[in-house]
């Protein structure tokens, strides 16, 4: 499983004050550090989102998804199978 792609997201970001960025960006780093120590394959990019109101981040995470989709459906198509890469 830590060999497949992933994407690192952080949940209830709406938590932290917009006007806190020193808190946003060391939680962002915090997770970033700690998903690379525990060999998460991911393209070091922490995805901040709020799934509430403002759906903070949703669009940015949906274009992550589609990409990763995509790379899986590319390299299925490079070995020529039908095994899913994920």
């Amino acid at each position: 499983m830590l060999d497949s792609p992933a994407i690192v997201v952080a949940n209830k970001f709406d938590f932290i004050q917009d006007t806190d960025l020193h808190k946003r960006k060391y939680c962002m780093n915090y997770l970033k550090l700690h998903s690379t120590a525990c060999g998460i394959q991911f393209d070091g990019e922490v995805h901040g989102i709020s799934a509430g109101d403002a759906g903070e981040g949703l669009g940015v995470l949906s274009s992550a998804i589609r990409s990763l989709v995509e790379y899986g459906e590319e390299k299925r198509a490079e070995r020529n199978d039908s095994v899913a890469y994920f």
